[in-house]
């Protein structure tokens, strides 16, 4: 396919022209390559037939270019359309919307494969809806043996391992070198401090978060254990450059990791270090109900602190939803959370630490 712009003096379009056009073609041609000015000399019915050609040139050479430039705009504004998601008040809207937007990602993947950007939607995507809505309807059935839940849980391995291979192929686009490095902890801790581009920490960030999240919901299987060392490292980094980032994730994943190993693998100090971690967590998004939720789950519990963990249900289930950065639904779902686990107080706490107002059948 030829080129929007038609270099005539390092292409030979003589050799190439036959028909109508040859005769006006290559008198421009001709002159062009001399520098001669064009003149009325052959006539403005040559030149009209000669601009025709020009005209018909660009068009057709532009064709995939065209198709290109309305794909990424569809694409630019399908991802700006994605916060109307994150300002969604009712889950169930949300639970039911995502799979299509999700099957729209796929399918758009298809017909622009050089967008890097859909990688990245697909990522966000998939890791949000496995997390969100799929892996909460196992709580309390996990070891249930039924069909609903074998279903369930290898849906979930599918959408956080769906997750995780987009946010790979996002950063092999960002950056190959860091992305054949992610396997080899030793070259990928040499390279990470040199990292300070937003476009490859933005990246990197969801590498390790989607990874996070697939090891996070089966710590059993080993193929998937041995990352975490990666996890960790990618967003210690990425804390050190761009803390804020996705409201503070990265310091959210590093103290809820530090937590889940437990007092007795993680140690005393880690388990002061993740405290440290919520709270700088807390003050960067003050109306963000899910950085509670998740201090109250992990943090409290990990202690053994039960007052720390029902105060702290308490204050997100009384919170205001509203936040001006798009993080209505995340809140709406912190607070359906609370209400579920301040009612499972029993797994963590002895009886007499449980406070008399929390009714476990209401």
């Amino acid at each position: 396919m030829m080129p929007c712009s038609v270099a005539f003096r390092n292409v030979d379009y003589e050799a190439q022209i036959s028909g109508r056009w040859a005769f006006p073609v290559a008198v421009v041609v001709r002159r062009v390559k001399r520098n001669a000015p064009l003149s009325l000399e052959f006539g403005m019915n040559s030149i009209r037939k000669c601009l025709g050609f020009v005209l018909m040139v660009a068009i057709l050479g532009s064709g995939c270019s065209i198709t290109k430039i309305m794909l990424n705009k569809q694409i630019d504004g399908t991802q700006k359309a994605g916060i109307a998601t994150k300002r969604e008040s009712d889950p169930d809207i949300a639970k039911r919307a995502l799979p299509y937007a999700l099957k729209q990602y796929e399918g758009l993947m298809v017909l622009a494969p050089w967008n890097a950007k859909l990688r990245l939607m697909a990522a966000q995507g998939f890791v949000s809806y496995a997390y969100g809505f799929v892996v909460p309807e196992l709580w309390g059935h996990e070891f249930d043996d039924t069909d609903e839940v074998y279903y369930t849980k290898r849906k979930a391995k599918d959408y956080l391992s769906r997750a995780h291979k987009y946010a790979r192929e996002y950063l092999r686009r960002v950056d190959g070198k860091l992305a054949a490095a992610l396997d080899e902890p030793n070259v990928l801790a040499e390279m990470l401090p040199k990292v300070k581009n937003r476009k490859k920490l933005e990246a990197l960030y969801w590498v390790a978060y989607t990874w996070a999240q697939r090891i996070g919901f089966d710590t059993d299987d080993v193929e998937w254990i041995g990352g975490l060392q990666q996890v960790e490292m990618i967003m210690t980094r990425v804390e050190a450059a761009w803390p804020d980032y996705d409201a503070g994730g990265a310091i959210l994943v590093l103290a809820t990791s530090a937590c889940k190993k437990g007092k007795g693998f993680a140690g005393e100090a880690a388990l002061k270090e993740a405290n440290e971690r919520f709270q700088r967590a807390m003050k960067l998004n003050p109306g963000y109900l899910m950085v509670r939720y998740m201090y109250a789950r992990w943090y409290c519990t990990a202690i053994g602190d039960a007052k720390c963990y029902f105060d702290n249900m308490k204050a997100v289930i009384n919170g205001s939803t509203a936040e001006p950065d798009g993080k209505q639904l995340t809140n709406v779902l912190a607070q359906d959370w609370s209400r579920y686990w301040i009612k499972q107080g029993d797994e963590f706490f002895e009886p007499e630490d449980i406070p008399a107002d929390i009714d476990e059948d209401e």
